[in-house]
């Protein structure tokens, strides 16, 4: 047997052409996989978002109508202080209480008020009083 037999029998050495397929097919895999993770995760991220605005806007909802009729109720008593006139009212939702803003403004002559009602941030609910239990 020559050394070039003894070569050849001890085993085949890959051609430099086919070394690096191996690397190629794991990082093709490696992308695929990892495009598959963020679509699943785009997804699932989209909807926990969807949901939370969806309990935001029913609590915002339940919250703001109370305080809305409690100051269109508040008008059958008087006229507000003020022009414009804010006040702040605790309302009991189902997720706990929560804080709105009332506005009223005169629309005009001093029998005619429009009102308002948001939710009132954490500046508001410490600045502005408490809804009065009349005008």
């Amino acid at each position: 047997m020559s050394a070039h037999d003894m070569t050849s029998a001890r085993g085949a050495r890959a051609r430099p052409s086919e070394q690096g397929a191996a690397l190629v097919l794991v990082t093709v895999m490696g992308f695929l996989a990892l495009a598959i993770f963020v679509r699943a995760w785009r997804g699932t991220h989209d909807a926990i978002r969807t949901e939370s605005y969806v309990v935001a806007r029913a609590l915002r909802d339940e919250s703001v109508g109370e305080a809305l009729a409690a100051g269109i109720h508040l008008l059958e008593t008087g006229r507000p202080p003020s022009d414009p006139y804010s006040a702040v009212l605790t309302v009991s939702a189902t997720q706990g209480d929560v804080d709105c803003t009332l506005t009223w403004t005169s629309a005009g002559d001093l029998d005619t008020w429009d009102v308002s009602a948001r939710l009132a941030t954490a500046i508001e609910s410490f600045n502005l009083e408490e809804l009065p239990s009349s005008f």
